[in-house]
């Protein structure tokens, strides 16, 4: 063999070994850190966040006390217990009881949520006025799509011919609500006095489109109109209702009433022999699976 390959040879051999020894080292450190333990953890900056269990691994009665925990968990931090100025009251807090222990199933998906934003907040990547926007609305999305707020019974009111939209009500999606109003009345939407034109809740038939500006520009200036409002959305749809109007909710939300009018000030009732004429606004419930029973 020839001496001058020996030292070579040796160093190569010295070598493997301190080759294979890193690549163990470098092995090692890529493995990844162990997930944080179920419960509170403390993240950083004095904040501590509650990271939920794997509720799909637990037994029945072990994920409702997990539930039951989370929930308390969450109030702690909305009491600002937990490192975080916050402003949450009373009155929130019931809400929050309301919305999530009446659906307790709803509290897993937003514990896994709430221990990613409280951490994003602890390690700067979301401001805390954020995280408190994502607290304030847990409630209502917990909620999202129930009307809680059912028409159960039947209303008589009065409308209002110098006010906008009046007798405000909430309804559901589907709910069909008749709507009767008072058909022989008479008012004007320009008082000039005993040159006064009565129409009555049709409108007035000289001007069948009230044009811009009015509450609903295809109508007849006068008419009795409903008002839409979806509680989700926000979205507002105007039609005018006639003297029995059969009404189907396209969503949660709420109906009012006005006659179609931009001045309301100069408006007024018929009146004679003492006897004043008036717009009723009557409104009855649709009927419910097992009313009655």
């Amino acid at each position: 063999m020839d001496r001058r390959l020996l030292p070579i040879a040796v160093l190569l051999v010295v070598l493997l070994p301190a080759t294979s020894a890193l690549a163990k080292k470098k092995k090692k450190s890529e493995e990844p850190p162990p997930p944080p333990s179920v419960g509170w953890v403390e993240v950083g900056n004095g904040i501590s966040c509650y990271n939920p269990p794997d509720y799909s691994k637990l037994a029945e009665i072990d994920r409702r006390q997990a539930r039951q925990a989370t929930h308390e968990a969450v109030k702690g931090v909305l009491r600002g217990e937990r490192g975080m100025e916050m402003d949450f009251g009373e009155e929130f807090l019931d809400e929050f009881d309301i919305a999530f222990l009446g659906r307790p199933e709803k509290i897993e998906a937003f514990s896994r949520t709430n221990w990613e934003n409280c951490n994003q907040v602890a390690r700067g990547q979301m401001s805390l006025s954020d995280y408190k926007y994502f607290l304030s609305k847990a409630p209502k999305d917990a909620m999202k799509g129930e009307c809680t707020n059912p028409l159960m019974y039947e209303l008589h009111d009065y409308l209002g011919i110098q006010n906008d939209w009046q007798v405000r009500r909430h309804v559901c999606k589907e709910d069909q609500v008749l709507i009767e109003s008072t058909q022989k009345s008479k008012y004007t939407v320009n008082d000039t006095g005993k040159d006064a034109k009565w129409i009555n809740l049709a409108g007035d038939p000289d001007v069948p489109q009230a044009g811009e500006g009015f509450p609903c520009p295809e109508c007849p200036l006068g008419a009795l109109l409903i008002r839409f409002e979806d509680e989700e959305t926000g979205e507002v749809q105007v039609r005018a209702m006639g003297g029995s109007y059969e009404f189907k909710a396209p969503a949660n939300g709420y109906i009012s009433f006005a006659i179609n009018d931009t001045t309301y000030f100069d408006n007024r009732f018929y009146e004679a022999n003492g006897l004043k004429d008036y717009l009723s606004i009557d409104i009855y419930p649709p009927v419910r699976e097992g009313a009655g029973k």
